[in-house]
């Protein structure tokens, strides 16, 4: 039992362009919370919202073809809006022209800038050399900026930080890359919970998770997901307010678990009676239902980061969002079963304007991008609460790795 990212201009040719609008016409305008949450924070409408967000995310896209495209040498990205321009660096003398992208969305141009000494490769086999963790013991997380081109060690008790912050120089020059010490609230850790304020999703006893999507295995049999560090045995209950008073328990597939260094997920299937309760399942996305649901985004790669905007619900914090950094994250061990974790975990963080909120209880929820895309289910985070600025950063495993660990399909 468990508790506890041609010319001077070159133009896309029509292949490039083709599949651009294939998977725009793939997404329907769909108004979810990454879209009144942009709108709300840059005053816009929430058509504008929705079209700045898509144009986000093709830039994602593009930008991640050329970091595939120049790999070895990529050395970080970052962007500015209105227009969209993505300066992707590199490692070495460019002599790469600017390119040019025509999008159902708007225009996004990308500019290379060489020069830069080390590549997020190098920066990431640092990381997983272990030497980080070797030179700062009190290391929380260890991961790569690839916004700054720097590795970054997160330290959560202020006299270490304060110590090893007097050593960054001598830690920067035996690694051999750029380093970052920064301060966290807390240590990262998983955020299954006591009891909760405003009623849960997915209750044992006095302890509280989320569920996360509908999922299916081979045979077609529908469950849900959550975090494999919630209990075995879970409650699913109706939205206060919610006139579906339906109260079900659901046993986790034992067959279905894993919670070690890459994967936090279990899946709970749903019993064939059971049918009425996809209606409460469905207020989870407020007047939007899972039937609305985009296909998962399971392809994120570098080049993704600090495009996206990701919203996650919890039953102690209910939506909120924050903006996807770290592809690559290495969380501290008690997110991975008190094992060694792979730095493959996602990250997201509050950046204002954007306040995230995240607390015990949110383990196991939805993290959806604009398009009410599927992206993950949350693992962690670094919070002091669920008040607004408790909150740096929430951890989660994407949905790619949810066939792979335990056999199932978001759908």
């Amino acid at each position: 039992m468990r508790r506890s990212a041609f010319g001077a201009i070159v133009l896309v040719g029509l292949v490039a362009q083709c599949a651009t609008n294939a998977s725009a016409a793939a997404r329907a305008l769909v108004e979810g919370p990454a879209e009144r949450h942009f709108a709300a924070i840059n005053g816009i409408t929430a058509d504008e919202s929705s079209r700045r967000l898509s144009l986000r995310m093709e830039a994602a896209r593009l930008t991640g073809q050329i970091v595939s495209e120049m790999k070895g040498r990529y050395a970080g990205h970052d962007f500015s809006e209105e227009p969209m321009r993505v300066t992707v660096r590199l490692t070495g003398i460019s002599h790469e022209p600017r390119r040019r992208f025509q999008t159902p969305y708007g225009v996004v141009e990308v500019l290379f800038e060489g020069g830069h000494l080390h590549s997020i490769e190098q920066l990431r086999s640092v990381l997983r050399s272990g030497k980080p963790r070797q030179l700062v013991p009190d290391a929380d997380g260890v991961g790569v900026d690839v916004r700054r081109g720097v590795l970054y060690i997160t330290v959560p008790n202020d006299g270490a930080l304060r110590a090893a912050s007097a050593e960054r120089l001598e830690i920067e020059r035996f690694l051999g890359v750029p380093t970052e010490l920064r301060a966290t609230s807390s240590r990262d850790r998983p955020l299954a919970a006591l009891p909760i304020r405003s009623g849960g999703r997915a209750v044992n006893n006095s302890a509280f998770c989320t569920f996360g999507f509908r999922a299916y295995s081979p045979s077609g049999e529908a469950g849900i997901i959550t975090a494999a560090h919630c209990p075995d045995l879970l409650r699913y209950e109706s939205i206060p307010g919610n006139s579906d008073n339906v109260v079900l328990d659901l046993q986790v597939d034992p067959s279905r678990i894993r919670w070690d260094a890459a994967n936090d997920v279990q899946w709970h299937p749903m019993p064939n009676s059971a049918n009425a309760t996809w209606s409460i399942f469905m207020n989870y996305f407020g007047s939007e239902t899972v039937a609305s649901l985009a296909e998962p985004l399971t392809d994120l790669v570098d080049g993704w980061q600090g495009f996206l905007i990701l919203c996650h619900r919890g039953t102690r914090t209910g939506w909120s969002c924050g903006v996807l950094d770290d592809l690559h994250y290495q969380p501290g061990s008690s997110v991975c079963n008190n094992q060694e974790c792979t730095d493959n975990w996602m990250k997201f963080s509050s950046s204002p304007p954007q306040e995230l909120l995240c607390d015990g209880g949110d383990s196991g929820g939805p993290v959806v991008t604009n398009g009410l895309m599927p992206v993950a289910i949350v693992s962690g985070a670094d919070s002091e609460g669920p008040l607004p600025g408790q909150c740096n950063y929430v951890i989660a495993m994407p949905l790619g790795r949810v066939q792979d660990a335990i056999g199932v399909k978001v759908n």
